[in-house]
């Protein structure tokens, strides 16, 4: 009876073992992303936000209109492009933020990046807004 009981107890502590290994580790994952700065002085970390955000960008605005529209795809293309340049712009001008932060003003519709978005809509002629 005694090895069953310590077969049981040692499964018991490595399965605690693995778990408190896992919320730790998945602690200092969220960490990690909750101090994480947005510092885009590296080139390649730059270009690799830009790409995806006009990928996003210009997916999410194109959804209510037709794809035919080469030229209307284009230009919401050019628009989500110079919207990743005006948030890299304001990015560099804030690089002691976090990415957390970041998210938080893009979503609460912060003035300088409206302000960043709107002149974009403007030089184009064209009020995109991905929802």
């Amino acid at each position: 009876m005694r090895p069953i009981i310590y077969v049981a107890a040692g499964l018991i502590l490595l399965m605690v073992v693995v778990f408190a290994g896992g919320v730790a580790l998945l602690g200092g994952g969220i960490t990690w992303v909750a101090t994480k700065k947005v510092d885009v002085s590296d080139p390649n970390a730059a270009e690799n936000f830009r790409t995806k955000f006009v990928a996003n960008c210009t997916e999410r605005a194109t959804a209510g209109i037709d794809k035919n529209d080469y030229q209307k795809v284009a230009l919401v293309k050019q628009i989500c492009a110079c919207d990743a340049k005006g948030l890299l712009a304001y990015m560099r001008r804030n690089k002691d933020m976090t990415v957390v932060q970041l998210e938080m003003k893009l979503l609460a519709r912060d003035e300088a990046i409206q302000r960043e978005f709107e002149s974009c809509n403007k030089a184009y002629g064209v009020n995109v807004v991905p929802d």
